[in-house]
């Protein structure tokens, strides 16, 4: 990113330019071409398009001082001073020997990081001007690199190039999408006539626009006396003598002019004065190009605010490494019921999760494979709880190029809360039996198939009881029919009380229920034993009917299908029932255990 940032800035200005890390080596981060071409021509010849800006070297391996103390001089003097202007050294290069130059720098921090960024002029003692351009040069450009305010730092640029080459008006002339041009800044000396306001829509046809933005040359006249009769119609109305229009280009396209306007005496434009001018250019271009961008990105930011705001789901955007939210929809902010401003800038997991000190342990990020250039075009969808409002979603995730131009995960979630219950109820009606509450014989059957697919493999204990109530016949028949309901009620809620969650009951028919425990046929008798007592208790504390049933156990594992232990217990089940009944009143119920188990 701090990379892009120098490029757009000092890419394409025409003196050397190098901006360099603060450190005991200042090691270099970027090198205009200017600055490769003076100090290392051979990259420029190996690499003709472009050269190698980002090369990690030390600032002495480049620039190659004469005397090897300039370099800590340097920093030095920034650590003071904070600036430095004029500082005289020679360099040495292997294609032009010994290279007398003057350099201006300066210290800039970007984000945590801190830069030195240095200028470099060929030394002509002897010309008082040049000293004087690389000042006013010097100050456009640092005026460029530091104002947040892009609109102020092109009007101060104006002000100064302009009072210092001694003008009457610098404006700047920008293409509209049609064949039109309009002047969007102006500076005027004190008793100058402003002209903007009347040079808003200015047809490109009623002016020499195509020779103005000529990359070959620069429009420039000494008298305007001696110029066409269009252009002098346009120009002289103005008062204007003598004029140097430069155009502004974003790489080989143009997108407007700068021009200069005396309006006090004509002139004669000076070689070093039109190439000092054109180094104004290439700041001014890259400070519009960067202004464009701004405005594209509040403009695009601007467009998916509106559009997302009116969008049910939960939009939001974060960054890739920091987690850091870039965006947020109003549905997100009015669920959470906070504003956006309250948002941007935090860690996604610090405000969208309930008690998380860290990423959280479903992140789709590290999942989101990228190469680091392009989004990688795959969704990852799941279903998730947010743990703030209790919600379930929808979750879309996937990996964007932002608006800024970096990549960041974004995510749509789209509440399914009610369609959550709508299948909870589904499952509900489905699965479980309208009398007792529990699990009806399909979903029962269900189950047992499930679990016994499961054991093949892993072998865990269970054991599968057989149930049916003893004596529902003559509740039905003297107390009808709502009292047999509840007497199979009761007993249902006496299993339900004394299983665990990993077991099973459902209500097989009638009077009769399958129960799956996860324990071995001794604690499995155990826990109905237990059952059979609270009927007991319940019994003797007049709050029911005195219930029991008979039961059959067996070994769930050793059964090749679900079918045959059923018919096992079952069959155990009837054995117990007939062993009760055949029995005096006062015989205990129940079965030898040793029956339990199917051999």
């Amino acid at each position: 990113m701090n990379k892009f940032i120098f490029e757009n800035i000092y890419k394409d200005i025409n003196i050397p330019v190098i901006v360099c890390e603060d450190g005991d080596e200042m090691m270099v981060s970027f090198a205009n071409r200017e600055a490769y071409l003076l100090l290392n021509p051979s990259i420029i010849l190996e690499k003709p398009d472009d050269a190698d800006s980002s090369l990690h070297i030390p600032l002495r391996q480049l620039m190659r001082f004469q005397n090897e103390g300039d370099q800590d001089n340097i920093r030095k003097t920034l650590g003071h001073a904070g600036s430095l202007s004029q500082y005289s050294l020679k360099l040495m290069s292997p294609e032009a020997g010994v290279i007398p130059v003057k350099i201006a720098a300066n210290t800039a921090n970007l984000g945590e990081s801190k830069y030195i960024i240095i200028y470099i002029y060929y030394d002509e003692s002897d010309c008082d001007s040049t000293n004087e351009y690389n000042d006013i040069l010097a100050y456009v450009l640092n005026t460029s690199y530091h104002s947040t305010d892009i609109n102020q730092a092109v009007q101060m640029i104006l002000s100064r190039v302009g009072e210092y080459i001694g003008v009457s008006r610098v404006y700047i002339f920008e293409d509209l999408f049609n064949n039109y041009t309009r002047n969007t800044y102006e500076w005027c000396a004190p008793g100058v006539e402003p002209a903007i306001q009347d040079l808003q829509n200015l047809c490109k046809d009623d002016y020499s626009y195509d020779i103005i933005v000529d990359p070959s040359g620069l429009y420039v006249s000494d008298d305007v006396s001696t110029l066409t009769e269009k252009d002098r119609a346009i120009l002289e109305p103005q008062g204007i003598k003598a004029l140097a229009i430069l155009p502004l280009f974003k790489q080989d396209m143009p997108i407007g002019f700068i021009g200069y306007d005396d309006c006090i005496k004509t002139r004669q434009w000076s070689y070093k004065e039109l190439m000092f001018l054109k180094g104004v250019g290439s700041v001014i271009s890259s400070l519009i190009i960067r202004r464009n961008e701004e405005t594209e990105i509040i403009r695009s930011h601007e467009v998916l605010q509106t559009i997302s705001d009116n969008i049910d789901s939960i939009i939001y955007v974060n960054d890739m490494e920091t987690f850091e939210l870039k965006f947020v929809n109003r549905t997100l902010t009015e669920q959470l019921g906070v504003k956006s401003e309250g948002l941007l800038g935090r860690k996604c997991w610090e405000v969208l999760q309930m008690g998380m000190d860290g990423p959280c342990p479903f992140c789709p990020i590290p999942k989101l494979q990228y190469n680091g250039c392009a989004p990688d075009k795959r969704v990852k969808e799941y279903e998730h709880q947010n743990t703030i409002t209790g919600n379930w979603y929808w979750v879309k995730d996937s990996v964007i190029r932002w608006v800024d131009g970096t990549l960041a995960h974004f995510e749509v979630a789209i509440d399914i809360t009610l369609r959550k219950k709508y299948e909870e109820q589904l499952h509900y009606f489905a699965s479980t039996d309208a009398l007792t509450g529990v699990s009806n014989r399909e979903w029962g059957i269900k189950m047992l198939h499930k679990t016994h697919g499961a054991i093949q493999v892993t072998k865990p204990a269970a054991s599968l009881c057989f149930i049916d109530l003893d004596g529902l016949k003559p509740i039905n028949d003297i107390y009808g029919h709502a009292a047999g309901d509840e007497a199979i009620n009761t007993v249902a809620r006496a299993i339900s009380r004394r299983i665990r969650k990993e077991d099973m009951v459902c209500r097989w028919g009638g009077d009769e229920f399958l129960i799956l425990l996860a324990c071995d046929v001794m604690n499995a008798d155990a826990v109905i034993s237990n059952i059979q007592e609270d009927l007991k208790a319940k019994a003797k504390n007049g709050t029911g009917h005195s219930l029991s049933f008979s039961y059959g156990i067996v070994d769930f594992t050793m059964f090749d299908s679900v079918e045959a232990a059923i018919a096992a217990a079952d069959s155990f089940m009837y054995n117990n029932k007939n062993y009760k009944y055949s029995r005096k009143p006062s015989a205990v119920a129940g079965i030898n255990l040793q029956s339990h188990i199917s051999r």
